[in-house]
Formats: structure tokens, sequence, C-alpha cells
């Protein structure tokens, strides 16, 4: 008896257990299963602001040689300037020998002794020369008469030479008269105590206005296009408006020529400033590849196309706006169509 009352008792605990795992189970499967939340959507307010957007190269500014000077006469170079600069009429460029070679315009070379007697356009020149000095000449400029004479001994004793009233092979240096005022720079050693031979050159002329061009190797970056405008800054300080005026490519190599973007990029004097005459100079140019603009901002990750390719952004009511994008600059664009201070979703 005892024994089948304890089979008993252990088969009811058994049957409430099982019972009891039923419900719990049955519990769980019937609980409703928990949902996400839906996302809040993000949303941006529209700003007021600037943009713009440069990128900088490096440009190399030289003087390109239009022509050259050669020396009259030989000798040994007894006075020289450390550079030859800008020439002027009555000019002494140089000293052989200790005697001066005097800056004359003209268009024909020196070739003779001019004195007494002599004709031609070098005798033209050389009066015209001293005229202009304020010295009393012949009327007759291509004849060299004892009123040329006169004139020459007076010129002679204000460059402490000896009066002798003949212009010796040597003396003056005829140069085309576009030459003067042009900037200019010695040809190989032109220094005291160094030989010199007639008909050797002595000096460069250089063109009015330096050249800058960069060298983008291979390829050129796909935003610049020749008409790009920029800044570039020169040692002295001094900035220059410039414009990519052309892309060429020579050799495989891909060179862009840069000019003023107004008129000429300096004058002569301020040109000589800004660009050694000596050599080749870095210059930095600032490219404005998107110009500083300002209205309303919004990401570009707001604006959105329709079908017709026309742009438009959300606003929180699930209606579009239309917008008409202006300019893109690090991931913001000026829009027109929306006001600053309105809100717009995100997609």
């Amino acid at each position: 008896m005892r024994g089948d009352a304890g089979s008993l008792a252990w088969l009811i605990a058994l049957l409430v257990a099982f019972a009891l795992g039923a419900a719990s189970g049955s519990y769980v499967a019937d609980r409703p299963t928990a949902t996400a939340p839906s996302p809040t959507p993000q949303t941006v307010v529209v700003r007021t602001a600037t943009l713009s957007r440069t990128l900088r190269s490096l440009a190399t500014a030289e003087w390109p040689t239009v022509r050259r000077l050669y020396a009259p006469t030989s000798g040994i170079i007894t006075e020289a300037a450390a550079s030859p600069g800008v020439l002027h009429a009555g000019d002494v460029l140089i000293r052989v020998d200790e005697r001066p070679i005097v800056v004359v315009p003209g268009e024909i070379a020196a070739y003779r002794p001019l004195e007494l007697g002599a004709r031609g356009r070098d005798v033209a020149s050389l009066q015209r020369y001293l005229r202009g000095a304020g010295f009393v000449v012949d009327d007759d400029l291509e004849r060299f008469t004892s009123v040329t004479a006169a004139a020459v001994r007076e010129w002679q004793r204000s460059l402490g030479l000896p009066p002798t009233g003949s212009v010796a092979l040597g003396d003056v240096l005829f140069v085309p008269p576009p030459v003067l005022g042009a900037p200019t720079r010695w040809v190989g050693e032109v220094a005291l105590g160094a030989p010199v031979a007639a008909g050797a050159p002595i000096v460069e002329v250089l063109a009015d206005q330096p050249v800058l061009t960069i060298d983008f190797g291979s390829t050129a970056p796909a935003e610049f296009v020749p008409g790009l405008r920029g800044e570039a800054a020169f040692a002295n300080g001094g900035r220059r408006g410039v414009v990519l005026a052309a892309i060429e490519t020579t050799g495989g190599r891909v060179t862009g020529r840069v000019g003023p973007a107004d008129g000429l990029l300096c004058r002569v004097d301020d040109c000589l400033d800004l660009v050694p005459v000596e050599g080749a100079t870095g210059v930095p140019v600032d490219w404005i590849i998107v110009p500083p603009t300002s209205g309303p901002v919004v990401p570009v990750a707001a604006l959105q196309s329709d079908a017709g390719g026309g742009a438009f952004v959300l606003l929180p009511d699930g209606s579009r706006r239309p917008v008409t994008v202006r300019v893109v600059s690090g991931g913001q664009a000026v829009v027109d169509g929306v006001e600053a201070g309105e809100t717009i979703l995100l997609p």
C-alpha cells in the first residue's frame, strides 16, 4: 500500500509539473512580438553662407630675350654695374680700358670713327642725341661739320674725356629706340677685370613683360581650362590677377600659359620688382574654381532629381520644392528656391 501511495504521489507531481510547463510555453508563444520603432526623419535647417573653392599651382616666371647688344670695342672692363638695368640715352653702359661706352639711340650699328667730313645715318643719330642732350649741332644732321665737332668736344668734356672733337669707334653703342626703357641683363661674365672682344654679345634685351607658365606634366587637372582666373602671389608681396590663357602639349608634356587677367601684368619698373631678370622664379597661383557665391545653403545630400532632371528638396510634409543649384563646393550647395530658416528633409 505504502509503495502504491508513493508511486501515485510521484505521478501527480509529474503531471502538475507538465501542466505548468505547458502553460508557461503557451504564454510565451502567445506574447505579442515587439516591433522596431519607425526611424525619425533627419532634417536640416537652410542657412545663408558664402561658398568658394580655389586650387593652388606653382607657375614659373622668367624674362624672355628679344635681342642682344654687342660690344663695339675690345679691351678690359674697368667699370660695370651689377646689372645694366633699364637703358636710357646717354647712359654709360660700361667702361673698357677706362673709356666709357655711351648708349645712343640709332638704327645703324657703329662701324667707323665719326669725324669731320663724315656723312651718313650714324652721323645723324649722333647729332640727334647731342641736340637732345642740349648741345648745338649742324642743321644738316647727316654731315659731320665744324659745328658738330664743337658739340662733340663739349660732350667729351662732360664725360671727362680729352676733347678731340671726333668720336672713336667704340665710344658709342647705337641701340634701336625701342630698346631704350626695356629691361636688360648681362650676357655671361660682364664684370670688373673681364676681357671683352669687339662684336661679342654683352647685353640681352628682354621683353616688356615676364612670361608665366605651369608645367602640368603628362596631363592637366580637369578643372584647369583656358579662361580660368586666379591670383598670382609674387615674392615681393605683390599680387596680380591672372588668367589661364592657353594649354599646350609639346613632346608629351602639358604646359599652361598664364597671362594677365586685364591689360598688362605690370609696368617695366614694377615688373622688375616682381620678377628678377636672372633665372626663373616660382610664383604660387590660387585659381578660382568656384567664385565666392552667397545665398541659401543646403547639403548636397539633400538634393534630388526628378524625372526631367530638375533638382528638388523634400519638405517635412513630404512635398517637393524645386530648386536651382548655383554653385557646389565641399558637399554644400548654394541654391535658389528655398529661404534661410526653412527646414528640409535629408533622404
